[in-house]
C-alpha cells in the first residue's frame, strides 16, 4: 500500500499512547516510500484540522542504529 505512485493512505492508530499520532500510513512519491503521521487538532477558533508529518520509511530505525554506533567515550565527537 499504496498501489499508485504519488499517493498514500492514513489509518486510525488504534494503539495511540501519549502524543503519538492519531493516524499513520504509507505514502509513495516518485517511487520513494515514506511513513506519514497525522494528528487531529483544533485551531484557535475551535475548527478541527489534521496536522501531518512525513519521513523517509523506517527513518526512526536508521536514527536508532546511528545513535547506537556513536562513540560516547570521546566528548569531542559531540561537536
Amino acid at each position: 500500500m499504496p498501489d499508485y505512485d504519488n499517493s498514500g493512505a492514513l489509518f486510525k492508530n488504534k494503539e495511540k499512547k501519549g502524543n503519538q499520532p492519531d493516524f499513520r500510513g504509507p505514502l509513495t512519491i516518485n517511487g520513494e516510500q515514506y511513513d506519514m503521521s497525522g494528528w487531529q487538532k483544533k485551531d484557535k477558533n475551535g475548527e478541527s484540522f489534521l496536522s501531518l508529518a512525513v519521513q523517509v520509511k523506517d527513518a526512526w530505525k536508521k536514527d536508532g542504529d546511528a545513535k547506537a554506533e556513536s562513540n560516547d567515550d570521546n566528548p569531542e565527537d559531540l561537536f
